[in-house]
């Protein structure tokens, strides 16, 4: 849980937000941040590599309804793990 608590603090997510290190998307809502928090964020600069945020959102697709997965679990077994 300490593990857990520090790969999702603020700090954290931060550095690995920043471009020369991961360049990835926090894992956190930086919206629920504190106002200094949340400007840290967003005044971060993006790597090229990664997509703005409102323009994937725009292409997201709502998850899979769960009769799906055995589905799919059965396919992967048959056609990817063999």
């Amino acid at each position: 849980m300490v593990a857990a608590n520090f790969i999702l603090s603020a700090d954290a997510q931060y550095e690995k937000a920043k471009a020369n290190v991961w360049g990835a998307a926090p894992a956190i809502d930086i919206n629920r941040l504190p106002e200094d928090e949340k400007r840290r964020f967003t005044e971060l600069p993006r790597h090229p590599a990664v997509i703005d945020p409102a323009a994937l959102s725009e292409k997201a697709l709502p998850e899979l309804h769960p009769d799906w997965i055995s589905a799919i679990e059965k396919g992967w077994q048959e056609n990817v793990a063999k």
